[in-house]
């Protein structure tokens, strides 16, 4: 005769057991068509971050002289095409949840203090090493 405390109650249950919807297209195929659609929605969005920070298109090679400021909106409205097609990739095509590329936040305290450390040191070094080598004034 069995108690409560040993019933056959399974301990752990997989994710396997449940049928994921597979992508529409093979693995190929979808890295190529993010890559196409990548660059012509990103040239889009950099025209209109031309135009956003005042720059003719025909000074677009000079990028230079507008400063950090320029560069910044362009880098930005670059990121924007990047993130939207992620997620449409993600969501219709591969048919997985954002959150399974490994943005959960659940237990991950160690690893964000491991990774702040990390890019202290090496911000830090770099810096150090820099100062060392005379190629900075602070």
């Amino acid at each position: 005769m069995k108690n409560r405390n040993q019933q056959n109650i399974p301990i752990m249950t997989t994710q396997l057991s449940q049928q994921q919807p597979k992508p529409i297209l093979p693995a190929w195929a979808r890295i190529i068509l993010f890559i196409i659609a990548f660059l012509i929605l990103t040239t889009i969005f950099q025209i209109v971050g031309l135009l956003l920070a005042g720059i003719p298109l025909s000074e677009a090679g000079n990028l230079e002289s507008g400063g950090a400021g320029v560069l910044l909106i362009l880098q930005l409205w670059s990121l924007v095409p990047l993130v939207f097609l992620v997620y449409i990739f993600r969501k219709y095509l591969d048919r997985k949840s954002i959150v399974s590329l490994g943005f959960s936040l659940k237990n991950r305290g160690t690893d964000f203090g491991v990774g702040l450390l990390i890019a202290v040191l090496l911000i830090g070094g770099g810096s150090l090493l820099l100062e060392v080598l005379g190629a900075v004034e602070f």
